[in-house]
């Protein structure tokens, strides 16, 4: 029996799986957590005044080809207004863990390159003769944050005037990045600001110390249409399926396997007013029979549009 809810808050259980599939699985944007609902509220030290940053996502999705597109929001909470300071509001995850960000550089500036070693760099972005910004990884180690142990990595930004100079470089700001975290700390140099993370929300879990001491709720309406990565994958036996559709529309929820055979329509050309969704697919068939082990399709249909999704059942 499936059940279809209106979110209201995301609070999502963690999953642990075992360490040899974790060994075998890794996830380098998990230094970059995206998922919708996703919070962080950061100390802000400006040489002005003492404030908290609030940054949400309130936007994610991933399309055919594996890219997943992010949105944040950013409020200064004391009063509550937008932050004097600039930063991306929108970013891009390609499939090699590259985090291209718009909305504050050049557009599709290349800000994470979290598969990149300690002393390896990297375009930000390059406007040919003016130069532009590059990127260093300045060190990685472990640290213990809000009681978990984690590893940092220490980025560096950098102006730069050509392409193989790097002698004359000038610091810019520098940033740490924490697996399962994100950014804990911006600042430095000519940022003309300092962020210190003070708590957030990861997937449900709330950590540190956080003026909203329970998960964020998404009451947007959305700006379009969207299937979300299944929540856990993978998953053993239940795993919980997001999806948002911007205007009223027909829906039809689907799972097939590898082959193309259907395994199951969660949701079938059922009419759904304009919000975001979620449904649980227990890993049973159209007949009640477990589905087994295995890679299997979530396809999203609504009023022509179609969105796609891989899911991993681990019996």
């Amino acid at each position: 029996m499936k059940t279809i809810v209106i979110i209201a808050a995301f609070a999502l259980g963690a999953m642990t799986l075992p360490s040899t599939l974790i060994a075998q699985m890794p996830d380098p944007t998990s230094f970059f957590p995206h998922h919708l609902g996703d919070m962080w509220e950061y100390f802000v030290l400006d040489g002005v005044g003492n404030d908290t940053l609030q940054v949400r996502v309130i936007f994610d999705s991933t399309d055919p080809s594996g890219m997943s597109h992010v949105r944040h929001r950013r409020e200064l909470l004391n009063p509550t207004r937008p932050p004097w300071f600039p930063w991306y509001q929108e970013f891009r995850i390609d499939t090699s863990a590259n985090v291209f960000g718009s909305g504050f550089l050049p557009p599709n500036s290349l800000v994470y390159r979290f598969d990149a070693k300690v002393g390896q760099w990297w375009f930000v972005y390059y406007q040919g003769g003016p130069g532009g910004d590059v990127a260093k990884v300045l060190g990685e180690h472990p640290a213990t944050i809000f009681g978990q142990p984690t590893t940092v990595k220490e980025i560096g930004y950098y102006s730069t005037s050509d392409t193989s100079d790097t002698t004359i470089w000038l610091a810019q700001y520098g940033e740490e990045i924490a697996e399962g975290f994100g950014t804990v700390f911006r600042g430095g140099a000519d940022l003309g600001y300092n962020l210190y993370l003070r708590g957030c929300v990861i997937d449900g879990i709330v950590y540190g110390d956080t003026i909203l001491v329970s998960v964020p709720e998404y009451r947007d309406t959305p700006e379009q249409f969207a299937l979300h990565q299944n929540y856990p994958n993978p998953f053993n036996p239940q795993t919980k399926i997001r999806f948002a559709i911007a205007r009223k529309a027909r829906v039809s929820l689907v799972i097939y396997d590898l082959l193309g055979k259907e395994m199951i329509r969660l949701i079938n050309q059922e009419v759904y007013p304009a919000g975001v969704f979620e449904t649980n697919w227990n890993g049973d068939t159209h007949n009640g029979i477990p589905a087994a082990s295995g890679v299997y399709i979530l396809r999203l249909q609504a009023d022509g549009e179609t969105s796609i999704k891989k899911m991993l059942l681990l019996r």
